[in-house]
């Protein structure tokens, strides 16, 4: 016969048997899903999504403005969904500075079952957590927009004016190229030599010298060239402004 005491021990064991066995099931009830994200912002972020309980599950990735990234392992969520599932998304701004943090609820599961972790950022600075098979342009997407990023006019408008930058620097370059050789002709004709005997001695296998009046003409029509090259591109770019 048990004494209260042994008794008491039994119970006691079995009880931290069975706790220790709902553990592991909870544990076990689990399953790995990828994480991806999506920028609806004009800024360039990194993400970061962890589980405040589970230091396995976390994932980060770089983002282009309007834009979605790939598919990272992995992130583990329950098997069944409960209230109660919490998601960290950590936001850095252009500078890998922390812009926003933010620990979020994970709604219920699309079609009842755990998929993909989305990390999902718009462009009023919220940001939204969701579990879905299922992509952004699919029917059944849970997100409150639909559809991949498109980015808007002010957007392209302000990408547009850098690249029109670029080109008009290039068309600078050409256009001071022609110029020096008109008025200044020995000194351009003797760095051009001197920069391709270092960077494209096929260039100048041909000719004597940077005196070689076939050199100077060769590199005239090929300045030319590079200038009626240069305005053709600003112009193109020109009219295709958004």
């Amino acid at each position: 016969m048990q004494t209260p005491i042994l008794r008491f021990t039994t119970m006691l064991a079995a009880g931290i048997l069975l706790a220790a066995c709902a553990i592991s099931r909870k544990s076990a009830s689990k399953t790995g899903v990828d994480i991806s994200g999506v920028n609806y912002s004009d800024m360039p972020i990194t993400y970061i999504v962890s589980d405040p309980n589970d230091t396995a599950s976390v994932g980060a990735e770089p983002l282009d403005p309007f834009a979605a990234g790939g598919a990272m392992c992995c992130f583990r969520l329950p098997a069944t969904w409960q209230p109660g599932i919490k998601v960290k998304v950590e936001i850095l701004d252009t500078h890998r500075e922390p812009f926003k943090e933010e620990i979020l609820e994970l709604p219920p599961y699309v079609d009842g079952k755990p998929g993909r972790l989305w990390a999902v950022l718009y462009q009023d600075g919220s940001i939204e957590v969701l579990s879905s098979e299922y992509g952004p342009p699919h029917a059944k997407w849970p997100g409150k927009v639909k559809g991949w990023p498109v980015p808007t006019v002010e957007y392209r408008r302000k990408l547009w004016a850098m690249h029109l930058d670029l080109k008009m620097g290039t068309l600078r370059a050409a256009q001071k190229l022609v110029q020096e050789l008109r008025e200044s002709p020995e000194k351009r004709l003797q760095e051009s030599w001197k920069h391709k005997q270092q960077y494209s001695r096929k260039d100048i296998a041909t000719f004597t010298g940077p005196a070689d009046p076939a050199y100077r003409e060769f590199l005239s029509k090929d300045y030319e060239q590079f200038l009626i090259d240069a305005q053709r591109d600003v112009d193109e770019w020109v009219r295709a402004k958004p």
